[in-house]
């Protein structure tokens, strides 16, 4: 599949409110950049996709890195952040109060709680959706007809059998590939073993060879994965592409 290179945005963050920075308190430069760049990289994609009186919701939002950047700098658009995990929930709801931010409140509760309230909103957003639940995410911004952005990660989650992955939206143990396309391309013992393979864990600090067997394996299999995903959507007449980040990011 062709890939979209993330947009180039360079923000400054020394000028940021103070709390807004997700490297705020990390000791190691090397990991704060790194922290850095992957918000900053969903940002880019999200801001090109985010109109005035635009409704985006960060599923699996954390205490709220990307959607408290993103109601920062999009005063005119509306952020919620969906998290649920309680501790998670109150920190962003501490930041949120913290900053000032007006145009963004918290939701606890799971994917599927959040869908049953019926919200409406014009933009799913998902920075590292572990396992089946960028497929929930995906799932729901289909049934809804919103925009979605999404960096999946925890690949190997698709193959678990274990119950606790399930992550709403109707999704199982073993449903990939999902795909029309890819189900006439490989098998779901294949599938399951490339969504293993595409687990790649770097050594002390993150640091990795991106040039490396290894990595280089990942990176194929992830997009494997993607391309399933991307593929599902536009079967239901959906028009995306897969996006990628610097490797060493």
């Amino acid at each position: 599949q062709p890939r979209v290179e993330s947009p180039a945005l360079q923000l400054p963050w020394d000028a940021f409110p103070e709390g807004l920075d997700p490297a705020a308190g990390e000791l190691d430069p090397q990991r704060a950049m790194r922290k850095r760049a992957q918000v900053q990289s969903l940002a880019a994609f999200a801001l090109e996709m985010i109109k005035p009186g635009t409704k985006a919701v960060e599923f699996g939002a954390g205490t709220g890195h990307l959607g408290l950047l993103l109601a920062h700098l999009r005063p005119d658009a509306s952020v919620v952040l969906v998290e649920a995990r309680a501790g998670s929930s109150t920190v962003a709801r501490s930041r949120i109060e913290t900053m000032g931010i007006r145009n963004c409140e918290v939701f606890h509760g799971t994917l599927d709680d959040f869908a049953n309230t019926a919200q409406e909103f014009d933009l799913a957003l998902g920075l590292h959706t572990c396992g089946l639940l960028a497929d929930a995410v995906l799932a729901l911004a289909v049934r809804r007809r919103s925009s979605v952005c999404l960096v999946p990660c925890c690949y190997g989650q698709v193959a678990s059998l274990k119950v606790d992955h399930q992550r709403g939206e109707g999704t199982a143990q073993r449903m990939h590939p999902c795909s029309q396309a890819m189900q006439g391309a490989t098998s779901s013992e294949t599938f399951a073993w490339c969504a293993k393979a595409a687990d790649f864990t770097p050594g002390k600090g993150g640091a990795f060879d991106v040039e490396s067997t290894g990595f280089q394996t990942a990176l194929r299999c992830m997009r494997i994965i993607d391309t399933d995903r991307l593929l599902l959507a536009r079967e239901d007449r959906y028009h995306g592409e897969l996006g990628t980040e610097p490797a060493d990011q």
